[in-house]
């Protein structure tokens, strides 16, 4: 069973894909480290995610995203942990889908933006002059879309990553 985590720039998509895959003996794909590995054979490549979003703009990086996700073939027994976008192009979806099941990790939007304020990662696309309001636009157009996408939801608001692991583990067994 390959197990496939999408949600907002944030909300632990890596972090607990990793504890989860540690957990069950499982394979770690990360799309937005994917993303770097291509980038880094361009002339010039960028240390973070962050960056190589602001400094490719949005095309040439979603389609770069697209290249490295379509390269995903035949995993089993993987959790891919997805860039906060990925699911905004309808093939990524598609592509990812037929590898296993997606889950939505939600976590309050409220906590994710007080956690990009206090880490200083707010997604590079958030209008400064006025975050607050353009981050509510972020939250509001994709979370349609996470929802409509994802096999199960979980609400991992104030889950430790411990819990966090424990619920997609009850996703998983259901269609194990």
């Amino acid at each position: 069973m390959t197990v496939i985590l999408c949600g907002y720039k944030g909300c632990g998509k890596t972090t607990i894909g990793k504890m989860f895959a540690d957990c069950y003996g499982l394979d770690f794909i990360d799309t937005d480290d994917m993303v770097l590995k291509a980038n880094k054979n361009n002339k010039k490549s960028y240390p973070t995610i962050e960056e190589t979003y602001k400094n490719l703009g949005e095309l040439l990086f979603r389609k770069l995203e697209a290249k490295v996700i379509s390269q995903i073939y035949n995993v089993e027994n993987t959790v891919i942990a997805t860039g906060g976008g990925a699911v905004l192009n309808s093939l990524n979806v598609n592509h990812l889908k037929s590898q296993g099941e997606m889950i939505y990790l939600y976590v309050d939007p409220a906590y994710l933006y007080d956690k990009a304020l206090e880490t200083g990662r707010l997604p590079g696309f958030i209008d400064k002059t006025n975050q607050e309001a353009d981050f509510k636009r972020y939250i509001d157009s994709r979370n349609g879309i996470y929802h409509m996408v994802s096999d199960h939801i979980i609400d991992i608001t104030n889950k430790t990553n411990e819990e966090a692991v424990e619920m997609i583990n009850e996703c998983r067994l259901i269609y194990a």
